[in-house]
């Protein structure tokens, strides 16, 4: 049990690192790759299996090779992360030292590790809680509802009150899933 809370606060601490950016360049890949193409996609690519940096480096995973074919390593680490590490943890903290001395430039590379962390927690929180794979597996006619009152921007999306959605999220998952009934029924907006 304790190992399985030291992979999610190591996960919740580098998803952005390990899991978001590459799967997001996956998905631009792809999206180039159709509009040119017109819809051929590799051999042992499944577009719905998430990509990590975990299948970029895997080489002997047929998925990791299918996907290498279409989202180069070598773009993924120098165009794409690349940047990101170089500008904001060498560059930033080059002009602070510049600017301010050794002892500027010390606190802030601690202050940038300490931001980028928290905001890791930050989006792994809101985005991975609010975005379950429970929301795209309903089988019943509530689905494209409960998943916008289910995401994060749900009070600017549909017109109801914050403290309406927090009641309303329990109601509307246990009846949908459990009575295959529409939300129509419980919400009138």
């Amino acid at each position: 049990m304790i190992a399985k809370y030291a992979f999610v606060l190591g996960a919740m601490l580098f998803w952005k690192w390990f899991y978001y950016a590459p799967n997001t360049y996956k998905e631009l890949r792809i999206n180039e790759l159709l509009q040119k193409s017109g819809g051929a996609l590799p051999e042992h690519f499944d577009r719905l299996q998430s990509a990590t940096i975990k299948d970029f480096l895997d080489p002997f995973s047929h998925f990791g090779k299918a996907l290498r074919r279409i989202a180069p390593l070598d773009v993924l680490l120098f165009e794409v992360m690349g940047p990101m590490l170089v500008g904001r943890f060498v560059l930033l903290p080059l002009v602070i030292w510049a600017i301010g001395g050794p002892i500027f430039a010390q606190h802030a590379i601690c202050n940038l590790v300490a931001a980028e962390l928290l905001t890791n927690v930050h989006s792994f929180v809101t985005i991975v809680t609010n975005h379950g794979t429970f929301l795209d597996r309903f089988c019943c006619p509530c689905v494209g509802v409960y998943d916008q009152v289910g995401s994060v921007n749900t009070a600017s999306s549909i017109h109801v009150s914050k403290s309406f959605l927090s009641l309303s999220h329990p109601i509307l998952r246990f009846h949908c899933t459990n009575y295959n009934t529409s939300w129509r029924r419980f919400v009138h907006l």
